[in-house]
């Protein structure tokens, strides 16, 4: 994990920042090396899970609620399912 050059009193924050960067490099199974700019979007989105959820529904679109169910849905009868039966 490589970042810009920082200052002495950057370091332990740049050094933070890395670790949290490989993490991310890890969950998309990345090798080599990898630069903490290159992983910025995952990196910010691995440590503020809320801000995920927002951008993906934003991008997206909401899903839809839990308790929708196809279950509860029936298609109208069709056509053919009544003249099939006889009850034209």
């Amino acid at each position: 994990m490589t970042t810009p050059p920082v200052t002495l009193d950057q370091a332990r924050a740049a050094y933070r920042l890395g670790r949290t960067a490989l993490q991310a490099a890890r969950s998309r199974e990345s090798t080599g090396i990898c630069d903490v700019v290159e992983l910025a979007g995952e990196t910010a989105l691995a440590a503020q899970p809320m801000l995920a959820v927002f951008l993906s529904e934003g991008l997206l679109g909401a899903p839809p609620p839990a308790t929708t169910s196809t279950a509860s849905w029936s298609a109208p009868p069709s056509p053919t399912s009544t003249t099939a039966s006889g009850s034209t």
